[in-house]
């Protein structure tokens, strides 16, 4: 009985495990992002698909729940590390970090207005130094 007790958690164990491991697109040539996922195209993903959850949060009239910091949109390292360094990015940057300040600190009345100015700063952005993504930002915009 103890044996089979034993080979049924390892058993288990093996099939948690298995389940939860984390793959490496970029090795398999799965990699989504036509620029490679650099450290700064990780995190924006990350960004967007939170955006994407406060976005439905906010239209159940919950605050949203923003965990990432934007903040390392700063110093994160990009596929064109040109393009971060310029003073337009940074000003760029700048208006998106305190737009999802402003987020935070939004009482859920004024979520949606929020929102939709950190959605509109990602837009600014975007269209400026890197207009690749727009189509899938200006989802967050749609009504």
């Amino acid at each position: 009985m103890y044996l089979k007790t034993t080979a049924l958690a390892i058993l288990a164990a093996v099939f948690v495990l298995s389940c939860s491991t984390v793959h490496d697109n970029t090795a398999t040539g799965n990699d989504t992002n036509p620029n490679g996922s650099s450290d700064l195209a990780v995190l924006m993903n990350e960004l967007y698909n939170e955006a994407a959850l406060a976005r439905q949060e906010i239209a159940l009239g919950h605050k949203p729940r923003l965990k990432a910091d934007a903040k390392k949109i700063l110093t994160a390292a990009a596929t064109e590390p040109e393009k971060v360094a310029s003073p337009e990015y940074k000003a760029l940057a700048g208006s998106y970090i305190e737009s999802v300040k402003m987020l935070k600190k939004s009482s859920p009345a004024k979520a949606t207005e929020q929102f939709k100015l950190m959605a509109t700063a990602c837009m600014n952005c975007h269209k400026t130094l890197c207009p690749g993504p727009t189509k899938r930002i200006q989802k967050l915009l749609a009504d």
